[in-house]
């Protein structure tokens, strides 16, 4: 019941980081944005890890396991994500987000032996459905409008989500949440510090000194980025990598009613159906399961 608990917990943290990484995400390039959460939260990990349990490195096969989730779940896939943020908006782009659960599975079932059920692929064909409905929605359009760019951003930060969760659990015996997410964060900075430098946008490394934008930085980060991937890494080490990221895209629930309280974005009938098709998907694999 802990490891649901924390999936849940994890995607309203993320819901609500998604509305600070979107105003930053307006002022930053994505690959900058995400060195600058990621170093910080990387820190953070990194000093909590040392002073609840101590640093004990685990074999070098789940380290290599654990490193390369964090350059194919983090690296590469926040960097789309906070792309698709910009251009699709926090509601659109966490609803595509609840593919993740139905990739997930689809990698699990060869790699780790976890099943596909009839059960499952309804619900993965209702949370498709329920997406379909939300992106197709015509309602606060100058709010994160509906782009092939953007979709495709979005979708590409999903497929990394569901590869970066696979390699994890190949890499999790023994081996804690929190050393978990500090190792996919610490394999994840450096390239990421290599890339942001080669595509010219270390100057928006310095906007993370400006008291304003550190502020939102800050609160970002400890709620997504450092409860949000430890409760989440809490979450996939103690049930199976499916139902994980299933409870984990519970995100729409939480989203809907922020954005249309922070963002002033008018929620219409088709994306609130939508929403609750896709969320009834994630309960049918649940359930499933």
């Amino acid at each position: 019941m802990w490891g649901e608990l924390a999936c849940l917990a994890s995607a309203a943290c993320w819901a609500s980081a998604s509305l600070i990484y979107r105003r930053l995400g307006k002022e930053t390039r994505p690959m900058a944005l995400n060195l600058l959460k990621s170093g910080l939260a990387t820190l953070l990990l990194a000093g909590t890890l040392l002073a609840v349990e101590g640093w004990r490195p685990p074999g070098w096969e789940q380290l290599g396991w654990l490193a390369l989730s964090g350059l194919v779940g983090l690296t590469i896939g926040d960097s789309l994500y906070f792309g698709a943020l910009t251009t699709l908006g926090p509601r659109k782009t966490l609803l595509i987000w609840s593919l993740a659960p139905a990739l997930t599975a689809a990698l699990a079932w060869p790699v780790l032996g976890e099943p596909v059920t009839a059960g499952m692929l309804g619900g993965m064909a209702l949370t498709l459905g329920g997406i379909a409905l939300v992106i197709t929605d015509r309602e606060g359009a100058g709010v994160g409008v509906t782009t092939k760019k953007g979709v495709l951003l979005a979708l590409g930060a999903t497929a990394c989500q569901a590869v970066g969760c696979v390699l994890t659990k190949l890499g999790d015996d023994g081996v804690s949440s929190l050393a978990i997410s500090t190792i996919r964060l610490g394999a994840a900075v450096p390239v990421l510090l290599v890339l942001v430098l080669l595509a010219g946008q270390g100057s928006d490394l310095a906007k993370g000194s400006r008291p304003g934008y550190a502020g939102k930085l800050v609160a970002g980060c400890l709620v997504g980025t450092y409860a949000g991937l430890w409760l989440s890494m809490y979450g996939l080490t103690r049930i199976d990598a499916g139902v994980a990221v299933t409870l984990s895209t519970t995100t729409p629930l939480f989203i809907l009613p922020l954005v249309a309280l922070f963002e002033k974005e008018r929620i219409g009938p088709r994306a609130i159906l939508g929403a609750l098709v896709a969320v009834g998907g994630v309960a049918v694999l649940l359930l499933a399961a």
